[in-house]
């Protein structure tokens, strides 16, 4: 790799965990109630750029957060310059950075959203976890873009799914997203409730779960780990006990994207456990994030010319 596109790879990751950052810092804020610590106004923090050091700690947190995320966009604009100075306009790379640089925008003005209408602090209306849950999704794609456009510029290469198998692979990882997104769902509505209605034992949340007079999002806050125990203990137990491949054809990406689930459902397990304490909180959502990017691994492929026309073989079939 020349030394020019080993300096444009290593911004993209750069870029990349400094957004993983950002996001962490973003549910720091919500964690702790923060996010109406700069009032009802945005971009400005209660009508000012700069805070005196006499602010309260929650408008220190939601200013960090918008300051941390101004310098991403100001990060991924350089991104967007140097990407179309350097590759044809329909590269991929290009094409991945257009995607980052939008998704960068549509993250910023769901953020905004959720400032200007005051879905944050206590809110509990539907509104807000509609909200939350957009914001969830485009951080998830602006998280995966960067990871794809990382690998790109590395001169990897991407296959949705496997020639040899194509009709139940595309469907296996069509269900695996779909999977994905419905606990991440509930996944949000059960860190909110726990945000607002913290339990003082794993027995009374429980017993709160299911009493009818408890709000509506404490008696959602179940599914989650019901959803991802059920889906996850089944793909981990279909993995291990049911797939009849022979073990050595398992790539070592498919094998990182296994320990990724069984670290996710660790972690989501020892929250539920401890009762969510904010350091494990922040820890599982940056494995689910790990996970995501583990998934994407696995559609990394290698091109093959046969009859004149190039395929992209997965590093399963090329194993076999």
């Amino acid at each position: 790799m020349k030394q020019q596109n080993k300096t444009f790879s290593f911004f993209c990751l750069f870029t990349l965990c400094f957004c993983l950052l950002v996001i962490l810092w973003g549910a720091w804020v919500r964690i702790s109630h923060s996010g109406d610590g700069c009032g009802q106004s945005w971009p400005s923090c209660q009508g000012q750029y700069l805070i005196d050091s006499g602010e309260q700690q929650k408008t220190w947190i939601e200013w960090i957060h918008r300051a941390t995320s101004s310098l991403f966009g100001i990060m991924v604009i350089w991104l967007f310059i140097w990407s179309f100075l350097k590759f044809p306009f329909r590269h991929p790379v290009s094409k991945s950075v257009l995607c980052i640089f939008l998704f960068t925008i549509s993250e910023a003005l769901i953020g905004a959203g959720l400032v200007l209408a005051g879905l944050t602090g206590d809110n509990t209306s539907p509104a807000r976890v509609l909200v939350m849950n957009l914001h969830l999704l485009n951080s998830v794609l602006l998280v995966s873009s960067l990871f794809i456009c990382w690998r790109l510029s590395l001169g990897k290469k991407f296959s949705f799914f496997n020639r040899m198998n194509e009709g139940s692979d595309r469907l296996s990882k069509a269900l695996f997203l779909f999977v994905f997104f419905l606990i991440a769902f509930f996944g949000s509505v059960s860190s909110l409730a726990s945000s607002l209605f913290p339990s003082p034992s794993l027995l009374e949340g429980l017993a709160l779960d299911f009493n009818p007079d408890s709000p509506w999002l404490i008696r959602l806050r179940w599914l989650h780990p019901f959803l991802a125990l059920s889906f996850g203990g089944a793909f981990l137990y279909y993995y291990f006990f049911q797939d009849k491949r022979e073990k050595g054809t398992r790539t070592v990406l498919q094998k990182i994207f296994i320990v990724c689930v069984s670290l996710t459902l660790f972690s989501g397990l020892m929250n539920l456990l401890l009762l969510s304490p904010v350091f494990l909180k922040l820890v599982h959502l940056l494995i689910v994030y790990l996970l995501v990017m583990s998934f994407i691994l696995t559609l990394e492929c290698s091109i093959e010319r046969i009859k004149g026309y190039f395929y992209c073989n997965t590093l399963e079939e090329e194993g076999k």
